[in-house]
């Protein structure tokens, strides 16, 4: 398998995994870190329309924006999650039993 079939393949998973990620940190999230987490929608909400105008019109490239951005969003939203968990963690754990 060659490196471009690699990069679409990984692409294709993004766009997939995109939507549960944005869906769960919007619907468990709230304050600061929901704000953060809006953020990929910015680009996203355009990305999509853009992608469903082109199915629309059955252009064979419509998809090719949503396959190259997903994975800078999916990545964002995987990265604000480990960082929201690691500090949740160590906010628990520093704060130690109650008195």
């Amino acid at each position: 398998m060659d490196v471009g079939a690699l990069i679409i393949n990984a692409g294709f998973i993004a766009a997939a995994a995109y939507i549960p990620l944005q869906v769960y940190t919007l619907v468990k999230w709230e304050g600061r870190w929901r704000r953060l987490a809006l953020l990929p929608l910015f680009v996203m909400i355009p990305v999509i329309a853009w992608t469903v105008v082109g199915f629309a019109l059955e252009k064979n490239l419509a998809p090719l924006l949503l396959i190259f951005v997903s994975p800078f969003a999916s990545l964002y939203l995987v990265s604000l999650v480990f960082l929201h968990g690691m500090l949740s963690r160590g906010a628990a754990v520093t704060a130690g039993p109650p008195p």
